[in-house]
Order: C-alpha cells, then structure tokens, then sequence
C-alpha cells in the first residue's frame, strides 16, 4: 500500500510505503521539505490517497509531523511542556487529550524530566529529543526528518534502551 506520493512537475516523482524508511540525499532536501509545507500549484503531494489541498491540510497533517535542522532553536513556550503542547493545540486536541498524551508519551520516551525546563537551558541532544519527542507524540504515519539526528550526542546515538530512536526506526 502506498501511503506517501510526491510529485513535482513532471521532474520528481516517488512513492513512500507505510512502514518505509526512505533517505532524500542531495543538496536540495529543503525542496522537498518546503514544497511539502508551503504547497505550491507544481506539487502533488497524497497521503494515503489523498491529495494535499487547502481544504484537507489539518486532517492530513495530523498524520505528517516534521523536525526540520534549521527549525531546531526556534521555540514558541516557555518550558518543554508548553512547547508539546503549543503543537498539540495547533492540530485541535483538547486538553484532556493534551494532558494524557504528554503524561504518556514522555514516560514511554524516558523524557518527562525535561518537561519542565526551559527549552534555551537544553543541550543540542536534549533540544532533539525535545523535537523528536513533539514529532512523535501523535504517532504520525509519516514523520519527516531534516538531518537532526546528526545533532544527537554520541551517547545518546548509541544507547540500547533509547525508546524514541527505536520508535523511529520501527
């Protein structure tokens, strides 16, 4: 079953599987990333069959989340948990949803301990989790990634219990 499908003029085109792990190498991977969030008119973009149009975007961007490299210092709350909620908010989950999501999530990802930091006072391995962690929090069918996991600390990359490297990958 085909769940992701790119096309850009007549120039790029692909299909993504559900449960593919897929690599963008080349120069240009923000082409894809901002065809993808800013659509334009020469793009088709369909998630399971569906096509991207601006009457859909909220629904299909329920299943999409993005963590982009150039994105990962720019921060809308005051602590980590403003920041999750900030983006839970934005796709329309009510707060009892909101709280039960975080709670859950963050556990199930070892992270609730940042929760209640301020997102500056990270680390550049702690701001990834962070951003990983707001990526994967409404289990997304397909998540987009910008480079970001080069950002983690060697420790990090190669700790054996770490949930949300293996939530990535599975």
């Amino acid at each position: 079953m085909e769940y992701l499908k790119y096309r850009y003029k007549t120039n790029i085109e692909f299909d993504i599987d559900l449960k593919s792990f897929v690599s963008i190498i080349g120069n240009s991977n923000d082409f894809f990333i901002s065809t993808f969030l800013e659509y334009n008119n020469d793009t088709n973009i369909f998630i399971d069959n569906e096509e991207l149009k601006d009457n859909n975007l909220s629904s299909i961007y329920r299943n999409v989340s993005i963590v982009l490299y150039k994105h990962l210092n720019i921060f809308v709350g005051e602590t980590v948990l403003d920041e999750i909620v900030f983006g839970l908010e934005s796709l329309s989950y009510t707060k009892d949803d909101i709280t039960s999501l975080v709670q859950s999530e963050s556990k199930i990802y070892k992270l609730d301990h940042l929760l209640n930091k301020d997102p500056n006072s990270l680390g550049r391995s702690e701001i990834v989790k962070m951003k990983l962690l707001s990526a994967l929090i409404t289990k997304p069918k397909v998540i987009i990634l910008d480079n970001v996991i080069s950002e983690l600390d060697y420790y990090d990359k190669i700790l054996e219990d770490d949930c949300l490297i293996e939530a990535l990958t599975n």
